[in-house]
């Protein structure tokens, strides 16, 4: 994997959000509660965009005392919108999608945030932004990736990722019980996520990518729950459960083809069309090949849930 996990990072506890309500236009907002324990309870708050044709944001808002760890969304679009940003901090998560030119149908997003209760240790780190271009990798073999690390003494609860001008095609938290990841830390807890970003067809000439890994001091039992699926089909799920007595506070996936094939052509990719945690205990993603019709070598999806 690349260098770009040892990247300094700036940690930040964001200053808390004066706005109360709704924020995003044509939003329905419905808090949910889960109380496995006092110290894992996880609310779930749901929302809906308004209608339109092309890209959008859903912005959705912990109740007062909560604070965000992570986030899910999907669409009710035909093939071809994919989630390019999944964004906690403080009490709201920013959910974007983005339509491939051939999409020309009204759509939505619905999504929601991951909610733990709101605690003086939770920090929000975010990575600064990764930037490249074609010109630079001209034949996209391998994209634009960021790392996010926890403070010493603070482990991973949450995280996040965005990708502007590119589809997101991995968010992987780092740590113990994390597949397809590098660790030079070689540390025995999770303690940071990592986002990759790659272009396409459609897409801008230049990717840019960040991170977020949402951190609170060690003693939370974060832990990895990971399922894999590697076969030629187009459209594909991979989803998780989390251990009796833990909850799902963040999903990650990762998207590979064999070969670098998918990089190198304009014929065929992958987008990840949800990232799905609307229940307590489970973690899921959806991604489809596109287009969908043509013969391809095996591709692998990933799912990294983060319980705890």
């Amino acid at each position: 994997m690349s260098g770009n996990r040892r990247t300094a990072l700036r940690g930040v506890r964001w200053v808390a959000l004066a706005t109360t309500g709704v924020l995003s236009l044509g939003l329905v907002q419905i808090v949910t509660s889960s109380s496995a324990s006092a110290a894992s309870e996880v609310r779930r708050v749901t929302g809906t965009s308004a209608r339109s044709v092309g890209a959008k944001t859903l912005t959705v808002q912990c109740p007062n005392g909560w604070t965000a760890t992570g986030g899910f969304a999907s669409t009710d679009a035909p093939a071809g919108v994919h989630i390019d940003q999944i964004w906690p901090r403080d009490r709201v998560v920013e959910i974007h999608a983005t339509p491939l030119p051939t999409v020309t149908a009204n759509w939505r997003i619905t999504g929601g945030a991951i909610c733990v209760a709101d605690t003086a240790d939770i920090q929000y780190v975010q990575s600064p932004p990764k930037t490249l271009t074609r010109s630079v990798d001209h034949d996209r073999r391998y994209g634009a990736e960021i790392f996010a690390d926890c403070p010493s003494g603070k482990e991973l609860i949450g995280f996040g990722a965005t990708a502007v001008g590119a589809r997101l095609a991995g968010v992987q938290p780092i740590g113990p019980g994390s597949p397809y990841t590098w660790d030079p830390s070689d540390a025995d807890y999770l303690h940071g996520v990592t986002a990759l970003a790659k272009s396409y067809a459609a897409g801008s000439a230049t990717v840019t990518v960040r991170s977020m890994a949402v951190c609170a001091n060690r003693g939370h039992g974060a832990k990895i729950q990971f399922t894999e699926v590697y076969n030629p089909t187009a459209l594909k799920n991979t989803t998780v459960s989390c251990p009796a007595g833990t909850q799902a506070h963040a999903v990650g996936t990762i998207i590979m083809y064999p070969n670098h094939y998918e990089e190198m052509t304009d014929f065929s990719f992958a987008l990840i069309e949800s990232f799905d945690s609307a229940a307590d205990t489970t973690a899921g993603v959806w991604a489809r090949r596109r287009p969908d019709n043509i013969p391809v070598e095996k591709w692998l999806l990933a799912t990294y849930g983060l319980c705890a």
